[in-house]
């Protein structure tokens, strides 16, 4: 296995966030040993952060549009910041009402919203250099569609802000509904996607790497 198809399968576990989170804490409870869920978190952005990293390098040497991978990278940087203040402040991210706390979750709420838009970015980058459109105009198609129920819980929670569910029976009406769509159909298939591409790309190796920028050449006499 060679660097750039670890470096995508460590992107891909960010987008098994919930399929992964549910098993650990179902196993937790009942078959798995004691564990930090904060370490989890950590892992799930820290593993993915770490291979994006590495994508963007190797995406320089073949694409002009690699840094539009930046924008997942970086978001992935933030979460695994957020995770890390988690696990060393000993904060109950889901009970946390200290400012601290509260801060740290909506950051972390906001990343994991964000993974959806940022891989449409992501699955842009590898257009100028694939032999397979098809495969990455399927995965932009994907990710643009789990973005809507982003923006979907993005409208429900500034309907909250504005007071407009006061006479609802919950907080957020349609919120668990997006969140669980979201965590179980939509980001996965985009961490599918990703591994489709981890195991294909081989066959676009015949894509000549981005020329390096050169300086005015003096003619030949």
């Amino acid at each position: 296995m060679d660097r750039f198809t670890a470096a995508l399968i460590a992107v891909s576990l960010v987008f098994f966030w919930f399929p992964i989170c549910a098993i650990v804490l179902v196993g937790g409870m009942r078959w798995l040993p004691p564990f930090s869920f904060g370490a989890v978190l950590v892992l799930l952005a820290g593993v993915p952060a770490a291979g994006s990293i590495l994508c963007l390098y190797e995406l320089r040497m073949y694409s002009r549009l690699w840094y539009l991978g930046a924008a997942l990278c970086g978001l992935l940087l933030v979460a695994t910041a957020v995770a890390v203040l988690f696990l060393v402040g000993q904060i109950d991210i889901t009970f946390s009402i200290t400012p601290a706390g509260l801060a740290a979750a909506r950051i972390g709420h906001a990343a994991l919203l964000g993974i959806a838009p940022c891989s449409v970015l992501f699955f842009i980058a590898f257009l100028p250099f694939t032999k397979d459109r098809d495969l990455i105009l399927y995965a932009i198609g994907i990710s643009a569609a789990t973005s809507l129920l982003s923006l979907a819980m993005i409208g429900d929670s500034i309907f909250v802000a504005l007071g407009l569910y006061y006479n609802a029976v919950y907080t957020h009406p349609f919120y668990e509904g997006f969140l669980i769509l979201y965590g179980t159909l939509g980001t996965p298939w985009i961490g599918i996607m990703i591994l489709a591409i981890a195991f294909r790309y081989r066959n676009w190796t015949g894509a000549d790497p981005v020329p390096p920028e050169t300086g005015p050449q003096t003619p030949e006499k």
